[in-house]
């Protein structure tokens, strides 16, 4: 029997309108950019079946190009992680990987990095995360977000200390918790999902905070539900980013579900 999902698929990579540097990274089913040019703006696009796909988006930390070093560290692995996914379980390989990733970051760079991943099995996806990196869910018209970031004030958040709208402005909204690259004396692991069914129509982003500082839920869900095409929907992300001020680097990857034929 032929695969029955076809995914397409739009990347923008962008350092914004402040930042000297690019210190976000990019997995684009195969392709990221070489370290020496993560700084150049770039937009992706393709089709392809969706099974065995895997789509990632890093922002690294640290400055002085530490940030872009640790996440040009994480993405340069993930190659290797598509490869070895095909045939095995995700949540307990993608388990093992981020734990080596994160050994290879803490060695090589002075800083860290946040990790958003989604795979493509034959029957369904499944998401990690590492970080405050989102991933949502457009299904039926409705936008959900698939991660919750791992920093204190979505802690104070679960906890009820905080509400959804006083985290967005909190000084606190940057300090994360969990991140590829810490001291070797934690043990780094990722909130892995449950398998999600493939559903025509779907439509999946995978964005760095220099989206979602930008912009607000409800506007990211206006433009993945008025956008009749994938590279339409990622250039208004981009557009509507540099609006609202585009302070810091950017990265965002758009995906659609389809049954093929």
């Amino acid at each position: 029997m032929g695969n029955k999902w076809k995914i397409d698929a739009a990347m923008i990579y962008d350092k914004g309108s402040i930042r000297k540097n690019n210190e976000d990274a990019y997995y684009f089913d195969g392709k990221h950019a070489p370290l020496a040019e993560m700084d150049h703006t770039e937009r992706l696009q393709k089709t392809t079946d969706a099974p065995g796909s895997l789509w990632a988006v890093c922002d690294g930390m640290g400055g002085q190009s530490n940030g872009e070093v640790a996440s040009y560290t994480a993405v340069s692995g993930i190659r290797e992680l598509q490869h070895h996914l095909q045939g095995r379980e995700f949540a307990t390989t993608i388990q093992s990987w981020v734990h080596q990733a994160s050994d290879a970051v803490q060695r090589k760079a002075d800083g860290g990095t946040t990790l958003v991943m989604l795979y493509c099995t034959e029957d369904a996806l499944q998401t990690a995360h590492v970080g405050d990196s989102r991933i949502y869910r457009l299904h039926e018209g409705k936008l959900s977000r698939l991660s919750r970031d791992h920093s204190k004030v979505e802690m104070m958040v679960s906890a009820g200390i905080l509400t959804e709208e006083e985290a967005e402005t909190h000084p606190q909204r940057h300090t994360i918790t969990r991140y590829l690259g810490m001291d070797s004396e934690y043990v780094c692991d990722a909130t892995v999902s449950e398998k999600i069914p493939y559903s025509t129509g779907d439509r999946y982003l995978l964005c760095s905070d220099g989206v979602t500082d930008m912009l607000k839920d409800r506007e990211l869900e206006a433009i993945l539900k008025e956008t009749k095409s994938i590279g339409e929907c990622a250039d208004r992300i981009r557009e509507a980013v540099f609006a609202a001020g585009a302070r810091d680097n950017m990265t965002l990857i758009v995906l659609e579900i389809q049954a093929n034929g």
